[in-house]
Order: structure tokens, then C-alpha cells, then sequence
């Protein structure tokens, strides 16, 4: 397996070409469904069966404590969620025998900007999943450091009660100091690609500019920050992250940025174009 490449090609036949337990993280962003058209994609094209048809493969290649994180949506039709996300949850970790992921946890992806559409009978849809799936009994790499978030009441003492498990309340310590900083949780905020800073790259504002615009010809791209703080809290310095849904190629780039190694997949040749002329705006000392 070439690190730091995107290759053209089916997904699955992709995976069966990788040796076991030799990814470190996967990230990316299937299809949600027909809500977009992508070219060299059926309209009848249905999330839940393409993962479950990867999940067995992917669990084979990652390493034990190794992460899937996949960011997810239903599409509406007749008024009806399709459940995709959901379903495609409970095969992964339930219907594959040995090959059963964890599910860490699922995060929210609250979109700032322009969300989907709405209309006056549903409410608008400003929101994505990220299920973070992992392999074996424990994860092999957490840090949530970066995600941290300031305490306005950081140095104070203070006191108050905690509900036991009992349904008691039990007093703090009246001693206990706030912490500067505490977690971010489960709900993760970004705008959306239209709309985020071109300086999140941190490479200045014209590459920003570049990487962006690029970024936008694409029909469906998340936000490198949700890229970036994903790949930092999930997957060890020079680990590989794998995206097979490469896009525009934002996981890639997000990867690169943070010392972590890469491979990209696509099936369409037009994006694995797109995603190698945003990854030739990088620096060269970030290889």
C-alpha cells in the first residue's frame, strides 16, 4: 500500500487489496442516499447496503483499537427518514458475528451556515452524525486536548451537590478549584464549507482562499476543522488515516496538516483530480 496517494477505484475491490490490521483510522463521508447526485452513482444508490457491504472489510484491515468515524445523514422521502444512519449503526456493531465494531460514541455535527432545506411541514435540518466506531475492547489512541474548551469560572472554589446513582445528593468537596478548561461534549459546531474561515488551514490567507474555492466545486464537502479535530483525537501521529469517499479530498489534506499519513479513494476520476490539485497547495514541509 502507497501512503500519501488517491487511487481511482471501487472502494471494496480497494479494501480487499489492503493487508489486516493495517489502517489506523478511517474518515470520510458516504453518500447520504440520493440527496446528492454524484456522477457514477446510481439514483437508487442506498447508503445502508453500501456500508453494510464494506463493514466486514473495513473492520478486517483496521488494527485493533483502531477508529471508523463516518459522517452521516438521512435523506427524507415522502416525509419519511430512510434511517440509513441508524441502520447502518446496528449492522455494524451488531450483525457481523466476529466482526462486531464498538460504537464509542455519537457525535453531533450542528452545521452553521445555510442548512438543508425545510419546508412548513418539517423542521430544518441542521445537524449531521459522526458515529465513531472502534475494533477490539478498548481504543488504541484518545486526545481530546485541542477539543478543550475555556471555563469563565476557572480558579474559583466552589461548592454544590452531585445526584448519586441512588438518586442522593452528595456535596462537593467546597475546596475544589474549577479547572481552566473543561470538555467540549458531544456536540461539535463548525460552519459549513460555504462558510468557513479560509485561515482554518493555518497556511495564510490566499492558499486558504484557493483551497476553498477548489473545495466548493464539489457537490457535498465537510469542514477541514471536523476533518482535523476528528483525525487529532482518533488517530496517533504518523498513523494512517484512510478516506474511501475521498471527495475534494478534505480528510486528506486534514491528515497531512496534522503529521498523519493518508490514503484517499474515490471512484469518480474528476474528484481524485479535484482532491490532488487542493493537496498540491500544501507546503511541501508538510509531507
Amino acid at each position: 500500500m502507497e501512503l500519501n496517494k488517491i487511487i481511482c477505484q471501487d472502494n471494496l475491490e480497494f479494501l480487499k487489496s489492503l493487508p489486516d490490521n493495517s489502517i489506523d483510522m478511517i474518515l470520510g463521508s458516504p453518500p447520504y442516499s440520493g440527496i446528492r447526485r454524484y456522477k457514477n452513482l446510481s439514483k437508487n444508490f442506498n447508503t445502508r447496503v453500501h456500508l453494510a457491504e464494506l463493514g466486514p472489510e473495513i473492520y478486517r484491515i483496521l488494527k485493533d483499537g483502531g477508529v471508523a468515524a463516518l459522517v452521516l445523514q438521512d435523506q427524507t422521502i415522502k416525509g419519511c427518514k430512510t434511517l440509513s444512519t441508524f441502520g447502518a449503526i446496528m449492522d455494524w456493531c451488531q450483525h457481523f458475528g466476529n466482526t462486531r465494531f464498538n460504537l464509542f460514541e455519537t457525535l453531533i455535527y450542528n452545521r452553521r451556515g445555510a442548512p438543508g432545506a425545510f419546508w412548513l411541514k418539517r423542521f430544518r435540518v441542521d445537524h449531521e452524525y459522526i458515529p465513531i466506531f472502534y475494533k477490539g475492547p478498548k481504543l488504541n489512541y484518545f486526545d481530546k486536548s485541542h477539543l478543550l474548551i475555556p471555563v469563565k469560572t476557572a480558579g474559583k472554589h466552589l461548592g454544590g451537590t452531585r445526584r448519586q446513582t441512588s438518586g442522593e445528593l452528595q456535596p462537593y468537596n467546597k475546596n475544589y478549584i474549577v479547572k481552566d478548561k473543561t470538555c467540549c461534549g458531544t456536540i461539535f459546531k463548525y460552519s459549513n464549507s460555504s462558510q468557513e474561515s479560509t485561515l482554518n488551514y493555518g497556511l495564510g490567507p490566499e492558499i486558504g482562499r484557493q483551497l476553498k474555492k477548489l473545495k466548493l466545486t464539489h457537490p457535498a464537502s465537510f469542514p477541514y476543522k471536523l476533518a482535523s479535530d476528528i483525525i487529532m483525537a482518533f488517530c496517533p501521529k504518523n498513523g494512517v488515516v484512510l478516506d474511501l469517499w475521498v471527495g475534494s479530498g478534505e480528510t486528506a489534506i486534514a491528515a497531512q496538516l496534522s503529521g498523519r499519513n493518508w490514503v484517499g479513494v474515490d471512484i469518480e476520476q474528476s474528484y481524485v483530480d479535484l482532491a490532488q490539485k487542493r493537496l498540491s497547495l500544501l507546503p511541501t514541509n508538510v509531507y
